[in-house]
């Protein structure tokens, strides 16, 4: 295996990675009934995009329950990853502290298996952070939509030391030389860490790492369900069609043919 095992709630990864797909409504109802769908899919993983939620509500006041979020989580039995990805970071809701705060102790109290915190948050919510610690899986995150970082390996090695217990880092590359020094550097983070890493080339050029990352160290790859939630997302029986063609071919194979 090229990854760490990556474990949520009784999940735990095999010889593959971990299969996520998003949840992108924007009403309650429509989110229950794509968890609903997600359950019945072949997805290892949910994830709950909240920003999609509140981006379209007038008011934040009164937007959600905590018996709505054990409501949410009661349909599906599979790991439930809540995140609220802000406008800084490709989302689509600006930072709330106070509403921020909220909603991911209530994942908690709801059972959720994990919180995806970005990695420029952890000091602004040191106090949230451990209140969260040992209670629930946090995801530091990093998203860079415009290029792949020259600090790629630095900015891991730095998210490592946080208190998450999954790193996150999704760039976009803009050739298939830039494809090859993220898989190249995927590999050698994942070496120097402990956490289990995900890492995504985003876009059109990056969608083949979405497929091949695993042989190269990253435990989980994102998928299509309804809507795509970040650019270059493959449809989710696409994906585990093309993982299971690559399953047997080297990384130095894989390289050569990106070559």
């Amino acid at each position: 295996m090229n990854f760490k095992p990556l474990q949520l709630n009784n999940f735990k990864t095999s010889n593959f990675p971990a299969l996520a797909v998003s949840i992108t409504a924007s009403s309650y109802l429509e989110i229950c009934k794509q968890i609903i769908q997600a359950d019945k899919s072949r997805a290892d993983v949910i994830e709950w995009r909240l920003d999609y939620f509140l981006a379209q509500r007038k008011s934040l006041s009164k937007t959600l329950t905590l018996s709505d979020f054990k409501k949410i989580r009661g349909l599906t039995e599979k790991p439930l990853i809540l995140t609220w990805r802000t406008t800084s970071q490709g989302g689509r809701m600006p930072f709330d502290l106070r509403l921020y705060s909220c909603f991911y102790q209530w994942a908690v109290f709801a059972n959720f298996a994990a919180v995806d915190v970005e990695f420029q948050l952890f000091k602004k919510i040191t106090k949230l952070i451990n209140s969260l610690d040992g209670k629930i899986a946090i995801i530091c995150s990093w998203h860079d939509f415009q290029k792949l970082p020259s600090n790629f390996l630095t900015l891991g090695e730095k998210m490592s030391q946080s208190q998450a217990q999954i790193l996150k880092i999704a760039v976009t590359p803009h050739s298939k030389a830039e494809v090859i020094k993220l898989l190249i550097q995927t590999r050698e983070l994942n070496s120097h860490i402990q956490q289990p890493l995900i890492s995504i080339g985003m876009g059109d050029v990056g969608q083949i790492s979405r497929i091949i990352g695993f042989k190269f160290g990253s435990s989980l790859t994102f998928s299509q369900l309804n809507m795509s939630s970040a650019p270059g997302q493959l449809p989710l029986q696409k994906l585990q069609d093309e993982l299971f063609k690559v399953i047997a071919i080297s990384p130095q194979v894989l390289l050569d043919r990106l070559l």
